[in-house]
């Protein structure tokens, strides 16, 4: 699992699945099972699916359609 794709991306490791949300949120939102359980499963699934290194997959999950513009919040310089 990784929130970091450009740092991912160099280090090239065997498989891995980046997820677009918050860092500190690897594995989702809290209290959010469904969208929690989707995330694991996509991931663990990357262990059959991988066949070749590096394997980078993108996750469909959208942390915007838990917290809409949490993008424009979480990376928004700090005001004078």
């Amino acid at each position: 699992m990784t929130g970091c794709l450009d740092i991912t991306r160099a280090v090239k490791p065997p498989r891995a699945a980046f997820l677009n949300y918050p860092l500190g949120h690897p594995t989702g939102k809290p209290f959010q099972l469904d969208d929690q359980v989707s995330i694991l499963r996509s991931a663990l699934g990357l262990l059959d699916t991988a066949t070749q290194a590096p394997t980078l997959v993108s996750l469909p999950n959208s942390y915007d359609d838990l917290q809409p513009g949490w993008e424009a919040a979480v990376y928004a310089l700090p005001h004078d």
